[in-house]
């Protein structure tokens, strides 16, 4: 396994371990674990009364989960041309970034998936180069 192969996976593993937390905070299986006031404010951020933190009526955390869990399975087949799959997750960082300027805090556990969503990608470009 090549360099940017270990570099993906432990981006997954990071982005499915974030990806379960919220969830579970979500599903009060978790508490959470952040400030509660100020700029970062995950609890304002995954406040589920705030429209901009589900689409559907489904929590941003569970979308996350279950790009994260795709994301393995298109890890594991090693399929070059399922690559392009990992651009998709940046719709979700857009999104969540576009959805915490509009809430006006920030959930540092959402700004770590999104940072890994866009990692995931460039190094998904690299690799299919």
């Amino acid at each position: 396994m090549g360099k940017l192969s270990l570099l993906l996976l432990a981006l997954l593993m990071l982005g499915v371990a974030d990806s379960i937390y919220l969830t579970s905070v979500e599903l009060n299986f978790a508490p959470l674990v952040c400030s509660s006031s100020g700029l970062i404010n995950c609890a304002k951020v995954l406040s589920p009364t705030d429209p901009y933190s589900s689409v559907f009526g489904v929590p941003l955390a569970f979308y996350a989960l279950a790009w994260f869990i795709i994301s393995i399975a298109v890890f594991a087949t090693r399929k070059s041309k399922l690559a392009p799959w990992y651009f998709t997750g940046l719709i979700g960082a857009v999104y969540s970034v576009f959805a915490m300027s509009m809430i006006g805090h920030i959930c540092i556990y959402c700004s770590i998936l999104d940072a890994t969503l866009v990692a995931m990608a460039a190094v998904a470009f690299f690799m299919m180069s």
